[in-house]
């Protein structure tokens, strides 16, 4: 009588290199012959519960220099066979001396990644083996490109503080193609943080520039700026994924600006002469 076994998933980032694998780049959902090529269509498939494989597609990952993810079967059996599956199930790939309950795979490229194992019990051409798929979404890294802009000057110097009025914050944004034709959709958040260190959120949308002052949050900054302190423009930009826990944020600071207080005015004493009556 065959078995029937589950895999558990657990996450390792790692540095490792990234390159294009030789895998298929699509693959054919077993039971519609519907064939996955974006992560849109790779999210919405499902094996059915009439063969007891719901959810194929389990996680979704960042790629961040590299990952790993750790598959273990929860189930005694007296062998194992790993595979990596390409766009039909003859393109299956071994993953050589990978023989044991658990394996950790190092992800070389974005994308969809399918997974095989089979279980056996017994040798030879007689032994009895069942088998599960699993497969898992690595979202390609955000690239951002920003021109950071750092400025000091005193406090009360609103001449200073009018040359940033209206002044545009822009980052361009990016990201790896994958191997399936996929469009995502980027979320760009603008923040202040001021000396207080809060970030202030100024502006979330799918927009890619940010005009000082133009927020509700940000309509005193000339106000602001006659203070002393330190302040400081960033952008967050993620995926538009529907699990706010694996949008792949990313980060970059747009401009820094230092209000140096105003010293007191200095006094000169004198030591020695003959003195003044």
């Amino acid at each position: 009588m065959k078995k029937q076994f589950y895999l558990l998933i657990g996450i390792l980032i790692l540095l490792v290199n990234q390159s294009y694998g030789q895998y298929p780049l699509n693959f054919t959902h077993p039971q519609t012959g519907n064939t996955i090529t974006s992560f849109n269509s790779f999210d919405a498939a499902g094996y059915g519960a009439e063969n007891d494989l719901e959810g194929i597609v389990q996680n979704l990952f960042c790629y961040e220099e590299g990952a790993k993810v750790a598959l273990s079967v929860d189930g005694v059996y007296e062998r194992f066979e790993w595979y990596l599956m390409g766009k039909v199930d003859e393109d299956q790939v071994l993953l050589e001396g990978e023989t044991e309950a658990s394996i950790t795979y190092d992800f070389t490229r974005s994308g969809y990644h399918r997974f095989r194992v089979y279980g056996f019990n017994g040798s030879g051409d007689d032994a009895c083996y069942e088998i599960t798929d699993i497969a898992v979404y690595v979202a390609p890294e955000i690239i951002l490109e920003v021109d950071e802009e750092d400025d000091d000057f005193c406090e009360n110097d609103s001449e200073q503080i009018s040359n940033y009025n209206e002044k545009e914050l822009t980052v361009s944004a990016s990201y790896e193609e994958t191997h399936m034709q996929d469009d995502f959709n980027l979320v760009y958040k603008f923040y202040l943080t001021t000396n207080e260190g809060e970030a202030i959120l100024l502006q979330e949308g799918s927009t890619n520039t940010y005009v000082l002052g133009s927020s509700d949050n940000d309509l005193d900054f000339t106000e602001r700026l006659l203070e002393q302190g330190d302040y400081k423009y960033t952008v967050r930009v993620s995926y538009d994924f529907e699990d706010e826990e694996a949008l792949c944020e990313k980060e970059e600071t747009l401009l820094t600006l230092v209000i140096n207080p105003i010293p007191e005015k200095p006094v000169i004493e004198i030591t020695g002469g003959l003195g003044r009556n």
